[in-house]
C-alpha cells in the first residue's frame, strides 16, 4: 500500500518525461498562470500564511485507516476526481465488491447525499474534501487520479459532447423524474451549459466563407477508427460504408480539427477562459484539499485566491495535499487502472475472483421507472 501511494503521487502528471512532485503537477500547464502586480493583490497576498493556519486550525479533520475487522461498520468514501475513469473503477470494482446493503443510496453530490440507510457503508460522489467534514469520524477515503493535462483535454472533449447534444435539444424536452442529468453534477452543471450556450451562439450567427457547412444528406465523412479501421459515416443518414462511390466523393467533407474548428470554442480558448481556469486547473488538487468553488468550507474560495497569489502558500498547500492522500485507503491512478484495481483490493480486503454483488431491489425498482 505504502508503495502505492508513492507510486501515485509519482504518476500525479504520468508522464514519462520528468519525474514531478504533486507541487509541480498542481500547475497545468496548458496555461500560463496570470499574476497581478497590483499593490490590492499584494496587501492580499501578505495575508495569505494567516488565513492558511486559521485554515489548518478550522477544518482539521483527515481521513482514518481502513481497519478491515470483520463485522466493523466503517464508511468507505470514493473521492470522485472527474476525467479519471472514476465511473468505471466505482461501478465496475467498487460498487461489484460490495454488498448491495451496505451501499449508500446513489448520491453524485452534497446536494442529493442520503445517509440514512441503516447498512450505508460505501459512498461515492463528485464533492471535493470538504465532504468529509459531513460523513461519520472515522470514515476511509480512497479516489483516482490523472496526468492533468489529459484531464483537462478529456474534460474538454466530454464538455464538448454533451453540451452540444443539449445545444439541439428542444426546450420542451424534460428529463425523467427519478433521474440525475449530467448537466446536473458539478462540475459538469456549470460546463455543460457554457458550451452548449457556445454552440447556440455560433449556429445563430451569419455564416462566413470561412464557415463549415451545414451538415445536407448527402455529406459524408471520412473516419479512422481506434482500431486503424478505416470507413466513411453518413451522420444525416446514420449510416456508415467501407467504399464511396465517385459521386459521393463528390461530397466528402474537409477534415476538420476536433480542437480548432468554427462548431464550438477551441480547446485553447477553453483552456484559456476564466470557467476552464476556475473548474479544472489544478482541479484535482483543489478536490484533495477541499477548496473547489463547490466546497462546504466557506474559506474554500480565499484559500484558492492564495494558492495563485503567495508562491509560499502555494508550496504548503501542495504540502498539505500531499500528506493528505497519504492517509487514503487507495490512491489510483487513470493510466495504470488495471494496477491500481490490483492494489485497491488488497488495500481493500476485496477478492478479484470472488462474489460480484448485483443491483439490490431498490436499484432494480429504480432502473425499471427509469
Amino acid at each position: 500500500l505504502q508503495v502505492n501511494k508513492r507510486t501515485c503521487l509519482s504518476h500525479m502528471v504520468a508522464r514519462p518525461r520528468t519525474p514531478l512532485s504533486l507541487q509541480h503537477a498542481a500547475l497545468v500547464v496548458l496555461a500560463a498562470l496570470l499574476s497581478s502586480g497590483s499593490a490590492a493583490a499584494e496587501e492580499a497576498a501578505s495575508s495569505c500564511p494567516a488565513l492558511l493556519q486559521a485554515h489548518k486550525e478550522k477544518h482539521p479533520k483527515e481521513a482514518s485507516p481502513l481497519s478491515n475487522v470483520d463485522g466493523q461498520q466503517q464508511m468507505l468514501y470514493f473521492l470522485h476526481v472527474p476525467r479519471t475513469a472514476g465511473r468505471t473503477f466505482h461501478g465496475c470494482f467498487l460498487k461489484l465488491g460490495t454488498q448491495p446493503h451496505k451501499r449508500c443510496p446513489k448520491g453524485y453530490d452534497h446536494l442529493r447525499m442520503d445517509m440514512s440507510a441503516p447498512g450505508c457503508a460505501m459512498l461515492s460522489t463528485h464533492d471535493d474534501f470538504s465532504i468529509v467534514s459531513l460523513l461519520p469520524s472515522d470514515v476511509a477515503v480512497l479516489t483516482h487520479l490523472r496526468d492533468p493535462v489529459d484531464r483537462v483535454l478529456s474534460a474538454y472533449e466530454f464538455a464538448v459532447e454533451v453540451g452540444s447534444r443539449h445545444a439541439s435539444r428542444p426546450a420542451t424536452l424534460r428529463k425523467a423524474a427519478n433521474k440525475i442529468a449530467t448537466d446536473e453534477v458539478w462540475p459538469w452543471s456549470s460546463l455543460v451549459p457554457f458550451i452548449a450556450e457556445d454552440v447556440r451562439r455560433r449556429r445563430a450567427a451569419p455564416a462566413s466563407s470561412t464557415s463549415s457547412p451545414p451538415i445536407q444528406p448527402h455529406h459524408w465523412v471520412h473516419v479512422t477508427h481506434p482500431d486503424g479501421s478505416q470507413y466513411y459515416y453518413n451522420k444525416y443518414k446514420d449510416i456508415s460504408k467501407w467504399n464511396l462511390t465517385a459521386e459521393e466523393q463528390q461530397h466528402l467533407l474537409p477534415p476538420l480539427n476536433p480542437y480548432d474548428n468554427d462548431l464550438v470554442i477551441s480547446l485553447k480558448d477553453f483552456v484559456e477562459h476564466p470557467i476552464a481556469q476556475e473548474l479544472l486547473h489544478n482541479g484535482q488538487v483543489f478536490q484533495v484539499l477541499g477548496i473547489t468553488n463547490y466546497s462546504h468550507w466557506d474559506d474554500a474560495s480565499m484559500m484558492r485566491r492564495c494558492f495563485w497569489q503567495d508562491a509560499h502558500t502555494q508550496e504548503e498547500l501542495s504540502k498539505l495535499a500531499q500528506a493528505r492522500i497519504s492517509r487514503f485507503s487507495h490512491v489510483g491512478v487513470t493510466d495504470k487502472l488495471t494496477e491500481s484495481v490490483t492494489s485497491a483490493a488488497v488495500s481493500l480486503n476485496l477478492a478479484l475472483d470472488g462474489a460480484a454483488w448485483g443491483q439490490s431491489p431498490q436499484d432494480r425498482q429504480a432502473g425499471m421507472r427509469a
